[in-house]
């Protein structure tokens, strides 16, 4: 890890770590369950920090197939992941993410690679000892399984939003 590369307000991570994206809504390091045993990613993260915003860029590897038969089946997870706090009491967050998973013919149930593109909002604050979340996402892409054996493999197009409030006595 090194922390403000080359004087400047970057931070760069190499090799297994958590992500904690948010309030933890699609990337976290599982630490609500009743079994935390931190859920880490291994690769690459490179983040920008400034006084009103910062950004992060990652790329990790979610699993690796062994296998001698064949190298493909790996499964990649990258992603860019910016907060602005410049609003008191409130931040603003974007992101997108990419997953893929490279087919491994007669292996698993995949026909052709499993792409997914996720594209999301959340927007968190808080104000006389009430505070408030609000997330959103779009996913989309490729599921890589042919449920018709048509040749063609089903999109994915999915919605999630969650939101919470609460408030400190």
């Amino acid at each position: 890890e090194m922390k403000d590369a080359w004087g400047a307000p970057i931070d760069i991570r190499i090799g297994r770590s958590e992500m904690q994206h948010g309030d933890e809504f699609l990337v976290g390091n599982n630490d609500t369950s009743s079994t935390f045993r931190g859920l880490s990613f291994d690769g690459v993260s490179l983040k920008y920090n400034n006084e009103n915003f910062n950004i992060t860029g990652f790329w990790a590897r979610v699993f690796q197939d062994f296998s001698p038969l064949d190298e493909s089946g790996d499964a990649n997870f990258s992603g860019i992941y910016g907060s602005y706090t410049g609003i008191e009491n409130m931040t603003i967050d974007g992101y997108y993410y990419f997953y893929h998973q490279a087919m491994v013919p007669g292996v698993n149930t995949l026909s052709d690679a499993h792409e997914l593109h996720t594209v999301g909002v959340r927007f968190a604050g808080n104000a006389a000892q009430f505070d408030w979340a609000l997330n959103g996402a779009y996913q989309f892409g490729d599921s890589g399984v042919d449920f018709t054996n048509s040749g063609d493999t089903a999109d994915i197009n999915a919605f999630g939003v969650q939101g919470a409030a609460g408030y400190t006595f």
